[in-house]
């Protein structure tokens, strides 16, 4: 019994997965409020605790604020407490920012594999507090993270007029609020971090929504402005599964391990004739996750984005809970617009449906506005639209109507 027991604790060493819970505790959720005429505005983020006082996330995070208006911003780990933060670095041409916190949090520390670390083909781990995800649980399950899983698929570099900044593309879903989180390796290390989903194709009269295609920025892009501010952080290695020989491939851990669990079992009930009781154990590699139903269709048709004036003049896009957001960036924007159109931002709008069939529009945060039959709409506050009603951003050059198909 003693070496069916050591082989025994050599499959659970083999079947150890990713550090999750130690993921979640370096993930925070970042709130921005800024203060304008019409009001405050807010708007939410993910982070990465570098150090006890220091976390890295995006500049659209925290830094995309009107021009002049007052702004703050906190990370929250509870309903009753929240920490003040302040932008000690930003880039916008890299969408990445560096914020110092009030008062130290308690997290595991992290580290970092960049660019020469990452493995096309490797598993990786999205970690972020989704917009979507928190509007689905009470008061508490806004401040639970969630993670998703996929797989590093390329490194590739962004436009030059862009700055140049990196990505790594992965299938691990990135949705609205996961940005500035961390994209972690199969051994809990921060490989980059979250921006945004990708624009697959658009084409004709139709518009292809890519499925799979998420971008993250490398690390590289940030630890050199770590470094700048003093701020101590900690290179890895590259991810190898705990307690595998490198030659076994990745994708092969989880039935070569299922398969050991089995043989060592049958070897130790060969063993011990007085077994008196089988033990089964399952493991999980990853959460279930729970499909939401799909939302009624209107009662008088399909939703569509319908363009009226502009590059997009005569297309129907289709709506859904989904935003599609519009505007110049298409790392960010999911309806691209031309680099040159006047008065579109890199991230302007975002058009939406809800699950009884209204329309809302909602500003980014835009530098010249959105407008709904003319009249400029406040920004950061989803506005409820009806069927024919024009949207135009930033001036009369861009418009589109919201309609039933």
């Amino acid at each position: 019994m003693r070496i069916a027991a050591l082989l025994f604790a050599s499959a659970a060493v083999l079947l150890a997965g990713p550090p999750i819970e130690d993921m979640k505790k370096q993930t925070v959720l970042i709130i921005m409020m800024a203060k304008t005429s019409k009001g405050v505005m807010t708007g939410t983020g993910s982070g990465v605790v570098v150090d006890p006082t220091h976390v890295v996330t995006n500049h659209h995070v925290c830094c995309e604020v009107p021009p002049g208006a007052p702004s703050k911003v906190v990370i929250a780990r509870s309903p009753e407490e929240t920490i003040d933060a302040t932008v000690i670095w930003k880039s916008e041409e890299k969408d990445l920012a560096i914020l110092e916190l009030a008062k130290p949090v308690q997290a595991p520390k992290v580290v970092f594999a960049t660019k020469a670390k990452i493995r096309i083909g490797e598993p990786v781990w999205a970690v972020g507090f989704p917009g979507s995800a928190m509007r689905l649980g009470n008061q508490t399950a806004v401040y639970e993270s969630t993670v998703t899983q996929g797989v590093a698929s390329r490194i590739f570099q962004g436009p030059t007029e862009e700055g140049g900044v990196e990505y790594v593309q992965t299938t691990a879903a990135v949705n609205p609020g996961n940005s500035g989180g961390p994209l972690f390796d199969d051994c809990g290390q921060v490989v980059a971090i979250n921006r945004a989903k990708a624009l697959s194709s658009i084409g004709g009269k139709t518009v292809t929504f890519a499925e799979g295609i998420n971008l993250s920025i490398i690390v590289d892009e940030v630890v050199s402005e770590l470094s700048k501010n003093r701020i101590e952080y900690t290179i890895g290695n590259a991810c190898q599964a705990p307690g595998v020989v490198s030659s076994i491939p990745s994708w092969m851990l989880g039935s070569q391990a299922i398969t050991l669990l089995v043989a060592l079992g049958a070897i130790g009930l060969a063993m011990n004739r007085k077994v008196r009781q089988t033990v089964a154990r399952s493991v999980h590699l990853g959460g279930v996750e729970r499909k939401t139903p799909p939302a009624p269709r209107s009662p008088g048709g399909k939703p569509m984005l319908v363009g009226s004036i502009g590059p997009y003049h005569g297309q129907r896009i289709p709506l859904g809970e989904k935003p599609v957001v519009i505007g110049r960036d298409a790392a960010a924007s999911n309806l691209v617009l031309p680099e040159n159109t006047p008065g579109v931002s890199k991230r302007h709008c975002q058009m939406s449906v809800d699950r009884s069939g209204r329309f809302f529009v909602e500003d980014l945060f835009s530098s010249h506005g959105t407008f709904r039959n003319g009249q400029k709409i406040d920004a950061g506050r989803p506005l409820e639209i009806r069927p024919g009603d024009r949207i135009t951003l930033g001036g009369p050059q861009v418009g589109f109507e919201v309609n039933l198909d």
